[in-house]
């Protein structure tokens, strides 16, 4: 049994590396279009994943608090920390003053509706043969889904909805990654981001 206690980060603090990581995000926003829209399918794994943090009673606010906590997990690792960006920044930056997220978050009390809104996206009917999507339950817990914009990042090699979904399948003690859709394909292979 692990007796480590789990202290969730309460802020950044001075991060060394803080430039070089807007910068890395800025360039996979500018170069690294993807062109493509993939939804990552989470369910919640623990309602106290930290000693210092549980998650909301309402649904509402567990969804207005999602990003936050996503980039306060991601800031204590490592090969994630630069990346948290992507949900989002503001930095004084002339050519690029502010940018969005890459990433829309919608919380569900269960996994069948939150699989019923992955449904009722429009680009389901662009695609030849759209993907099984398979039929939740609604008696199960909460489930979030990341409507991701996806970018390509590290120099192509890989996209920001991967690196997410590793993320999510590893790391997050908070959520856990359950399905990954794609209604929009990526257009070609990696670029220079």
């Amino acid at each position: 049994m692990n007796t480590q206690v789990h202290i969730l980060p309460t802020k950044p603090g001075e991060d060394p590396n803080r430039r070089a990581h807007q910068a890395q995000v800025k360039r996979a926003i500018l170069e690294g279009q993807a062109w493509g829209l993939t939804y990552l399918l989470a369910r919640v794994r623990d309602r106290a994943p930290y000693d210092n943090y549980a998650l909301p009673n309402s649904l509402e606010v567990f969804e207005f608090t999602l990003k936050g906590l996503l980039r306060l997990e991601m800031m204590g690792k490592p090969q994630y920390a630069g990346w948290r960006r992507m949900f989002g920044s503001n930095t004084k930056a002339h050519e690029m003053s502010t940018w969005r997220s890459r990433v829309a978050l919608k919380a569900f009390a269960s996994s069948a509706a939150a699989l019923d809104f992955i449904r009722a996206d429009p680009l389901w009917t662009w695609q030849a043969q759209p993907p099984t999507i398979p039929a939740g339950r609604k008696d199960d817990d909460w489930h979030v889904v990341f409507q991701v914009q996806d970018v390509w990042i590290a120099k192509g090699r890989y996209r920001w909805s991967e690196l997410l979904a590793r993320f999510l399948l590893e790391e997050s003690r908070a959520l856990h990654l359950v399905g990954l859709f794609e209604p929009l394909p990526p257009a070609g292979g990696g670029s220079h981001a």
